[in-house]
């Protein structure tokens, strides 16, 4: 007999006490992240400063990648891979271009 599929979006965790402490301690690191990469970005310190702030960015995006596909959240999965693109772009407009526009001026 076939095994039943568990309805969309169901977490494949569920139910794990260890697994889900762990769940909570990986969305823990990818809130504070997010948020260091956001003041980061904000204080607007620099080309570098903002660049390493897309940098942090880019690494809260993939811990919520992570946890998203844990938990069988796809919506949060494919927000936060669109959110990746866009800080790898920032990372590579302020870390890689940005320098060589600075000492052209």
């Amino acid at each position: 007999m076939a095994r039943a599929r568990p309805p969309f979006g169901a977490s494949p965790l569920r139910g794990n006490r260890f697994t889900m402490m762990s769940l909570q301690t990986l969305n823990w690191i990818g809130s504070l992240t997010g948020m260091v990469g956001a003041v980061m970005v904000a204080i607007n310190a620099g080309y570098r400063v903002t660049g390493y702030g897309f940098g942090v960015f880019s690494f809260s995006a993939a811990v919520w990648i992570i946890s998203g596909l844990l938990q069988g959240e796809s919506a949060l999965t494919v927000q936060y891979l669109v959110l990746l693109a866009i800080n790898l772009f920032g990372v590579y407009r302020w870390l890689v271009l940005k320098p060589a526009a600075a000492s052209a001026d």
